[in-house]
């Protein structure tokens, strides 16, 4: 699990580094902050998503959730 955790970090970084020499805005977000997982039904109501998902999709849905609105 260490080392996967690891690996993420590293390409996170990665993208980061490449997206700042392409000029293009970026930053690390946690996922931490997302809050519990969802289930379907739960994923549908609160964003209105009716196709299929599966746990990942959810997950990183949530982590962008906060930023749907934002303007750069």
């Amino acid at each position: 699990m260490a080392r996967n955790v690891g690996q993420v970090d590293a390409w996170c970084s990665l993208i980061t580094a490449v997206c700042g020499e392409l000029g293009v805005p970026a930053h690390g977000i946690s996922p931490a902050r997302k809050g519990a997982k969802l289930d379907a039904k739960r994923f549908e109501a609160v964003t209105g998503w009716v196709g299929s998902s599966n746990e990942h999709a959810r997950d990183a849905a949530m982590v962008a959730w906060p930023y749907r609105k934002a303007v750069l």
